[in-house]
């Protein structure tokens, strides 16, 4: 068995891993972290640093861990960005601040003043095998429209962003209709893709 530490706090981030990975007999625990997030557009540097500075602060305080620390193989993290074709490179990596300054409507505003809705979502998931200290970057991009705030599930920007091909946003998909084509899915599939081939460099 492969035992991964996830960096959330968020338990139900925990279970979604955990029914990904459970056929590849991957054990997922989770560890909240207060890690100071690099200023950069390039969303793996910014996977890069995160995993580092886990690394450095799981070392110093072990006993944080649901385990030893030297019974885990890797670290894996999730970053996410939303970019606007209007203005790329950004948002990008900087939607969260975007949002915590704009309402989700005000987000919406932004992008018809440029006349231009496209959008791509992107999802990084950053491994970090323990064992080497190498880090395996696993990215996957969604494109999609932006559009006005609808639906009552999902979170962050889920209510505004259309997919290609969908007539819905993320938000007012079910979570099983919005696993088949999120990005985040899609970047778990390169990830579960690797591990069948590569789990020995863990």
């Amino acid at each position: 068995m492969l035992t991964f530490l996830l960096l959330t706090g968020n338990k139900g981030k925990q279970a979604e891993f955990t029914r990904i990975l459970q056929p590849l007999n991957v054990q997922v625990d989770i560890v909240s972290l207060d890690l100071p997030e690099i200023q950069s557009l390039d969303i793996e540097e910014i996977g890069n640093a995160k995993v580092w500075q886990a690394w450095e602060q799981l070392s110093q305080m072990p006993s944080k861990l649901p385990l030893p620390l030297s019974q885990y193989h890797a670290l894996l993290t999730d970053d996410v960005s939303l970019t606007l074709d209007a203005i790329k490179p950004l948002p990008g990596p900087f939607i969260k601040w975007f949002l915590a300054s704009l309402t989700l409507d005000e987000f919406v505003t932004l992008a018809k003043n440029y006349n231009n809705m496209q959008a791509q979502a992107t999802c990084l998931l950053s491994l970090f095998a323990i064992s080497s200290q190498k880090t395996y970057h696993f990215q996957a991009h969604v494109d999609g429209l932006i559009c006005p705030p609808v639906g009552d599930f999902g979170f962050g920007w889920d209510a505004c962003f259309q997919p290609v091909g969908s007539s819905l946003s993320f938000a007012q998909m079910t979570k099983e209709e919005k696993n088949k084509i999120s990005h985040r899915s899609l970047a778990c599939e390169k990830l579960v893709s690797w591990l069948k081939e590569n789990n020995n460099l863990l």
